[in-house]
């Protein structure tokens, strides 16, 4: 038969209750107080994740705002470079058109000039042909 002694009892129970107060101090609350530590650090550094996400997609937007404005503002510019190329080119092909007409009018005075003195040369030698084909013709 078992005897209990209950002052063995209450002891042990004692000495249990004592060694849970120990461990709880001991081991369980800075266990507990890591953990809750490490959580609040993961949802700190999710947090932050995300905060850096929405800031790269921020930046993302803003350079691509930059970019299509930076090409407006390119192909503005490469229109009027053209505009004023082609006011340019048409400029200066108005001033050689006029040179070119101003060479064919001289040219053009000059062969009737060239036309003119070898119509009064020729006339002037009329005569002398006359001559030369009568006696040709009476030969």
């Amino acid at each position: 038969m078992i005897t209990l002694y209950p002052s063995l009892l209450i002891g042990i129970a004692i000495l249990f209750l004592v060694t849970l107060f120990v461990l709880n101090k001991i081991f369980y609350q800075p266990f507990l107080t890591k953990m809750d530590e490490r959580q609040k650090s993961f949802n700190d550094g999710e947090s932050q994740i995300q905060s850096n996400d929405d800031e790269i997609k921020r930046l993302k937007q803003e350079a691509n705002t930059l970019l299509r404005k930076a090409k407006i503002t390119a192909s503005e510019h490469m229109a009027e470079v053209v505009a004023k190329s082609n006011q340019e080119t048409q400029k200066a092909l108005d001033t050689r058109k006029a040179e070119i007409e101003q060479e064919i009018a001289s040219f053009e005075q000059e062969l009737k000039t060239q036309a003119e003195e070898l119509k009064n040369a020729l006339l002037g030698q009329a005569p002398l042909f006359k001559e030369g084909l009568k006696i040709k013709l009476a030969s």
